[in-house]
């Protein structure tokens, strides 16, 4: 007969834990990588869970989105930055009356 601790609660049980591993709706606990629900009654059932191999497998695939996430998030503050420079140059040419035939001169690409 294992024990069972009825006055943790789910909040209780995920602050055990470093920030980002587990969460609670207030009733259930959950598991942030794999998205299940896991028994907060029994630390053990927790620790049984983290250490499966589908919980690392799962750990290993979510942290590896968040880094594709965090590089497209880059490219993609990059390529609006260069399109806002673009936007920026062009106004001033047609402010200025300048053909933007000029926009083709080799040295103002570089």
């Amino acid at each position: 007969a294992s024990k069972k601790a009825k006055n943790v609660s789910a909040a209780d049980r995920a602050k055990q834990y470093p920030p980002g591993v587990l969460h609670s709706d207030g009733a259930k606990l959950f598991c942030t990588s794999c998205n299940i629900t896991v028994d907060h009654y029994r630390k053990s059932s927790v620790d049984w869970h983290l250490d499966s191999s589908i919980h690392r497998k799962r750990k290993v695939e979510v942290q590896s989105n968040v880094a594709l996430s965090k590089k497209q998030t880059t490219s993609t503050e990059n390529r609006e930055a260069r399109n806002s420079l673009n936007f920026d140059l062009t106004e001033g040419f047609v402010c200025a009356n300048i053909p933007l035939e000029m926009l083709d001169n080799k040295k103002l690409r570089d």
